[in-house]
């Protein structure tokens, strides 16, 4: 600061002389002038630069803070998605299902089993024709067999044989066989029929059943 008021004071001084100066020229013989708007510039150019050299060789007394700029990061925040409900069908028990199935043929024999059988069924007759029926029955049974064994005829067939009984032939032991043979005309209408039969022990229990299919054309 003292030294911008010695430059002021000098700059002062400078003015007035060259003032004084301007006046004795008048006075004595006629020399080069100076103008003195000149000078006047050129000085206060001088106090101007002496100001700004004084300013720049002292730091400022309230220091400039540097802004720094920090840089804010926009983080995106997402709000938890609601879960959507999910709908369970709810399954109806399924009805169980029955299935029918037919049993297992049992393994140990009946009393009596037919082996054979002449004609098989199916077989085709003409309206009217003769024919003989032979079927081949074994005993399966504990015990044999003896002459008051049949075979007899039984409702629900529309094939109807010559005779409606047939006596054994003989005494059959047991794992041994026998033939019955049947009469028979085939019916004059066309088409299947069929015959019913059962075989009946001494007892009169019948103990094998059995049937014959025949085709008229």
């Amino acid at each position: 600061m003292k030294k911008v008021l010695l430059y002021t004071v000098l700059c002062i001084s400078l003015v007035i002389m060259l003032s004084a100066c301007s006046s004795l020229a008048g006075s004595q013989t006629a020399a080069p002038t100076m103008d003195v708007s000149v000078i006047r510039t050129e000085v206060v150019a001088a106090m101007q630069a002496a100001f700004t050299q004084e300013a720049l060789s002292k730091p400022s007394e309230e220091p400039t803070l540097a802004v720094t700029q920090t840089p804010y990061v926009i983080t995106a925040t997402f709000e938890p998605a609601t879960p959507t409900p999910q709908v369970i069908a709810s399954l109806t028990p399924a009805k169980a299902i029955v299935i029918a199935t037919k049993a297992a043929p049992t393994k140990t024999p009946g009393p009596a089993r037919l082996i054979s059988q002449s004609p098989y069924d199916n077989t085709k007759f003409r309206p009217g024709e003769s024919f003989d029926a032979v079927f081949t029955i074994q005993n399966n049974s504990t015990r044999n067999w003896n002459k008051s064994y049949y075979i007899r005829t039984v409702g629900g067939g529309d094939l109807i044989p010559n005779q409606t009984q047939v006596m054994i032939s003989d005494n059959v032991d047991i794992g041994k066989s026998t033939t019955f043979t049947v009469d028979y005309t085939a019916p004059s209408i066309g088409g299947k029929h069929t015959t019913y039969w059962e075989l009946v022990d001494d007892n009169g229990a019948a103990i094998l059943s059995f049937y014959l299919i025949i085709n008229v054309e």
